[in-house]
């Protein structure tokens, strides 16, 4: 299925949308929600991870920051209620990087 389709897309029994962290990233890389929806990043790698927007000055981006990094297993949920495209990368490995585009 085509990573686009929203019916390919990892769900939680919450209803949250999942994005996972592995070695090589996040996947979806890319990931649209409607406004109000939440997103569960979960760290399926080694690494540390800890989101970071790449706008860390500007509403409604700044305040979609993980206050800590988190190990293997651990996850981290974020809820979107502002309409908005929100760049982000782990703070422990920049080249990671992800969208959240909220409609």
């Amino acid at each position: 299925a085509d990573a686009e389709d929203a019916g390919s897309l990892e769900m939680t029994s919450e209803g949250y949308y999942v994005v996972r962290y592995g070695a090589s990233g996040f996947s979806p890389a890319n990931l649209e929600v409607g406004m109000g929806d939440s997103v569960r990043f979960i760290n399926d790698s080694n690494a540390a991870m800890s989101i970071a927007p790449a706008d860390k000055v500007n509403q409604p981006y700044a305040p979609f920051d993980q206050s800590k990094s988190i190990g293997r297993g651990e996850a981290y949920d974020y809820t979107f209620t502002t309409i908005g495209s929100y760049t982000y990368y782990n703070l422990n490995n920049e080249a990671h990087v992800g969208t959240v585009t909220a409609k």
